[in-house]
């Protein structure tokens, strides 16, 4: 059961993290909530692109039909739990590792002092392993909770 709870949990965290983005993305210019956008001569990194962001949004949307149905003790809704789950610990592990690369190749201008950039680098790094351990753990409740699953 708990397995199932922090799954949904997990699911409705992405879905509100892709409304936000979509929603910075269409704020007027004047009112951005995020930064400002690069300049368009730049080419665009490929997370950026439309193709990226839709499977991301595809994924997630599945994921959250799954994580609901899963309390109905579906297959399918397994499957798709699963491959978000599973999703979300390889998300979690990338911004662990681009947060350590990060920090050996960190900006002088960002930070004003050493302890702060010390300070961030430790706050950032403690989330991501607190969400990644949140995300492992649901993902071997899951795969433990299996056998009560009807077969459809």
């Amino acid at each position: 059961m708990f397995a199932r709870i922090g799954n949904l949990i997990l699911a409705l965290l992405f879905l509100s993290l892709v409304a936000f983005c979509f929603l910075a993305a269409i704020w007027p210019d004047n009112w951005r909530l995020l930064s400002p956008p690069a300049p368009s001569v730049e080419p665009k990194p490929f997370y950026d692109t439309a193709a990226v962001w839709t499977s991301c949004v595809l994924v997630i949307c599945i994921w959250v039909i799954s994580a609901a149905f899963l309390f109905d003790r579906r297959r399918f809704a397994w499957f798709g739990s699963l491959l978000g789950v599973g999703s979300a610990i390889c998300l979690f592990v990338f911004a662990l590792i681009d947060g350590v690369c990060e920090g050996f190749s960190r900006d002088a201008d960002l930070y004003s002092s050493g302890a702060e950039f010390i300070m961030a680098m430790i706050g950032a790094i403690v989330f991501a392993i607190a969400w990644l351990t949140f995300s492992v753990a649901v993902f071997i409740g899951l795969i433990k909770n299996r056998r009560e699953l009807v077969d459809i």
